[in-house]
């Protein structure tokens, strides 16, 4: 199975709990369009296509707050970021699942694998 964190995603009013599935190999992190339909997300005027596993995806920009919550207490959140831009996948050929990528997260915190025990730690990316 996938790492993914526990999050909320939010856009002014609204806000929507999910999981995302972190995607070292992704530039940028990318919702369904249902996710941005819920959220009321605006998204940009201009298509583009993004490389995925199954060819290119059209994609849209959009941005979003993000809230990491903890996967043991109920609604505490761990930390809290924007993530600007954010792409919103396009109605019938969407992304599955919400992919966190690297660019703007993992610029500012480090991900460590422990395959072996099914773990991940976060940490806050130092210089």
């Amino acid at each position: 199975m996938a790492p993914s964190l526990k999050v909320r995603l939010s856009w002014g009013r609204s806000h929507l709990e999910t999981r995302m599935v972190i995607d070292t190999g992704s530039t940028f992190s990318a919702v369904p369009s249902e996710v941005a339909e819920v959220l009321g997300l605006e998204k940009g005027d201009r298509t583009q296509e993004r490389a995925a596993v199954g060819g290119p995806v059209p994609a849209r920009a959009s941005r979003v707050h993000l809230h990491v919550l903890s996967p043991d207490l109920e609604g505490k959140v761990l930390l809290s970021f924007p993530l600007d831009p954010i792409l919103v996948t396009e109605k019938g050929r969407d992304t599955p699942v919400a992919l966190l990528g690297r660019r703007p997260f993992f610029e500012h915190y480090d991900l460590i694998l422990r395959e072996r025990r099914h773990q991940f730690v976060l940490q806050e990316a130092r210089d």
